[in-house]
């Protein structure tokens, strides 16, 4: 009696193959000469690529139900590798012996040509690239516009495509199964006009179409998604390359796919890991120009009210909002999508990792940090969500944790279906850890990693912002400042501008620190923390009418106190407009009536102009509510000796001595008013 093998379908269904072929193996280890088992090893062989193996199973496999099955699989896959080897006119006589060892008739609905299917609209920019990366590899090019007014289909006439026509109607899935309808080759490449097939892909494309036992194969995209440059990468991998079979039509209105025809009629996909497709659509000016996330947005929302438990649905939609920044509606969007989503699902990981990445950005540490132990419980961590739990403890000042995490996300491999910021194990990581390095004292190494990866990515903000922390923490604060405005450029990172005032004030250049702050304070006019450094370099500087602009503008903004309204009548002294200088004094006192500093200043503007009877006023009033400020006293001395009050002046000298028994002038004065007096 033969083994039951359904747990070995079950695990090849799953696509795990490794413990298949292990169950497998023990099985022929207690029965070396079943048929049926020999025939499963065969089928087993031929879904991992190894077909002359399987034609050794197929030898010993009798005439059971799968050894028909495995010699059908054998016979197609021959017949297709004669197909490749006659139009590469090549010989291949060790598949020709394997195809009359096999015997069998190939299925005549199985083959080796290639039709791409294109649907576009307004894509004269990218389309000739496109189709040229096209020409050696694919039989036939199908394009289907959906209303283009620009050269687009001449574009594609010039590279003898089949044109289409759709009337748009919000439904992606409908355009391209018209694609398909036009479509005669035996496989279908599912591309985009603003992506590319790798050159270096071709010979891999191939060896995929000999191969028929496969419904389709997943293709990895590399979406850029930085204006320039190619080191900023999100990385996915759809079904792209699938047989044109009647049961095969794409679904969803947006974000569509064929992977459910596949769940539903059994269809195998396998992985291309070689097969490359560059996608420049995520760039911002591309998304800008065809406002493309809005779109996308809207018609993702529509999907999921109209099929509110699709967890495939809500993903995309999380996705989408995350790309928006929209970080709450991320977070919602992501929860709905894990409460549906099934066991085994791809992008269960990177649905994980939107929501911790949405809880992170609005400073919910805490919860991304119990997301990330429900991945592990549900074992389905990976290197982007163990980036996720670093991210979140060097927030939460446990940098030794985050330490840890980070360098288990460095060490863990990317799997090749994995979905998501390839950057994170390119240079992105290795950021987070420099950040991190910082917090830990050690700035050398962490300049180190920043280097680094500036070099893979240039235009790298966050990277940048690293640079400057760890050169900040380094004492260099010139170079902190250059990192600072860079990091500036990028969006969400503005702030660093005033960062850049700081160090340029640490390194001794006001003036350069007041460029940074002003260039900050042009489109944040209300950061107080800003203005302060602004006028600290105005100070420094010297220059009045600077300080009167920035405090006029503090003002303006009602940032107001009385040191601020003091500060404000001292830049009017400097520049000479006496009567408004007062004023702000008197605004001064009318915040606090108690305020000393406001009556000194005061009173030293009306001792400058010679009006030293309403000096002395103010002195008094300010020794009131100071009546150990030497300085007032002195100054008070000086009003009365103006006045002729010398009783009054060797009075208030005398109080000076009193608090500064070293005050020379004082001590000078008083002596010249006694001897007038005894004179």
């Amino acid at each position: 009696m033969s083994a039951d093998t359904r747990p070995v379908r079950r695990l090849l269904k799953a696509y795990k193959h490794e413990e298949a072929e292990q169950l497998l193996t023990a099985l022929l280890a207690d029965n070396p000469n079943d048929p049926e088992l020999q025939a499963e090893l065969g089928v087993l062989y031929a879904y991992t690529q190894r077909e002359f193996e399987a034609v050794e199973c197929l030898a010993k496999a009798g005439d059971s139900d799968s050894a028909n099955e495995l010699r059908q699989i054998l016979a197609n896959y021959f017949h297709c590798r004669s197909q490749l080897a006659a139009r590469l006119g090549a010989e291949d006589p060790k598949g020709k012996q394997a195809l009359k060892a096999v015997g069998g008739t190939p299925d005549p609905n199985v083959g080796i040509s290639l039709t791409a299917c294109l649907i576009v609209k307004n894509e004269s920019k990218n389309l000739d690239r496109c189709l040229n990366s096209l020409k050696t590899v694919c039989d036939e090019i199908v394009v289907v516009d959906t209303g283009s007014t620009d050269d687009t289909v001449k574009i594609a006439e010039k590279h003898g495509a089949k044109i289409g026509h759709f009337p748009w109607c919000d439904d992606f899935a409908a355009a391209r199964n018209v694609s398909l309808d036009l479509a005669t080759g035996h496989w279908a490449l599912w591309i985009d006009a603003d992506e590319e097939l790798d050159a270096g892909s071709i010979n891999a494309v191939r060896e995929g179409l000999i191969r028929p036992q496969f419904g389709g194969y997943f293709v990895r995209i590399v979406n850029y998604v930085s204006e320039d440059g190619t080191a900023n990468q999100y990385v996915h991998s759809p079904v792209r390359i699938f047989q044109r079979r009647p049961e095969i039509r794409f679904v969803g209105r947006i974000h569509e796919q064929v992977l459910q025809a596949f769940e539903e009629h059994g269809f195998v996909a396998a992985s291309l890991s070689n097969v490359t497709l560059h996608h420049y659509g995520y760039r911002p000016s591309e998304m800008d120009e065809k406002q493309k996330l809005d779109r996308t947005i809207s018609m993702l929302e529509r999907e999921v009210r109209e099929h509110p438990r699709d967890a495939f649905h809500w993903f995309n939609l999380a996705n989408a909002y995350s790309v928006g920044r929209r970080c709450a509606d991320a977070e919602r969007a992501a929860r709905v999508c894990l409460n549906y989503v099934p066991d085994g699902a791809p992008y269960a990981p990177v649905a994980y990792q939107i929501l911790t990445s949405a809880l992170i950005a609005q400073d919910k540490c805490d919860e991304a940090l119990q997301e990330c132990h429900v991945g592990d419980v549900r074992g389905i961590t990976t290197v982007i969500n163990e980036f996720d739990r670093a991210h979140a403890l060097y927030k939460l000042g446990r940098p030794g944790e985050a330490l840890k995490a980070i360098d288990r996300c460095l060490e863990m491999p990317w799997p090749p279906d994995l979905t998501g910021d390839y950057g994170i194990k390119t240079y992105k990581g290795h950021v987070l850890k420099a950040q991190i390095l910082v917090k830990l004292g050690d700035a050398e190494g962490a300049l180190a990693l920043t280097e680094a990866a500036l070099q893979t990515d240039p235009g790298f903000g966050i990277g940048w912002y690293a640079h400057g922390l760890a050169l900040q923490a380094l004492n260099k604060w010139s170079d902190a400042a250059k990192a600072f405005l860079q990091a500036s450029k990028a969006t969400g990172l503005e702030p660093c501008r005033r960062l850049a005032g700081d160090m340029w004030r640490e390194a001794n250049e006001p003036q350069r620190a007041l460029d940074a702050y002003g260039e900050w304070l042009s489109t944040h006019p209300h950061d107080a923390e800003a203005l302060a450094g602004w006028l600290n370099a105005a100070e420094e500087l010297g220059n009045p009418d600077v300080l009167r602009h920035g405090y006029e503008q503090l003002l303006q903004n009602k940032i107001e106190s009385p040191e601020i309204w003091v500060n404000y009548g001292r830049a009017l002294t400097g520049a000479n407009l006496f009567e408004e200088a007062l004023g702000a004094f008197a605004q001064a006192l009318k915040h606090d009536p108690s305020h000393a500093n406001a009556y000194f200043n005061a009173g030293d503007l009306l001792y400058q102009a010679g009006r030293y009877q309403d000096a002395a006023e103010w002195y008094e009033q300010g020794l009131r509510y100071a009546p150990t400020f030497a300085q007032g006293w002195f100054v008070l001395g000086n009003c009365f000796a103006q006045l002729g009050l010398n009783k009054g002046a060797e009075l208030a000298y005398g109080q000076v001595l009193a608090f500064e028994p070293d005050h020379f002038e004082a001590r000078n004065n008083l002596k010249t008013i006694r001897e007038w007096a005894a004179a």
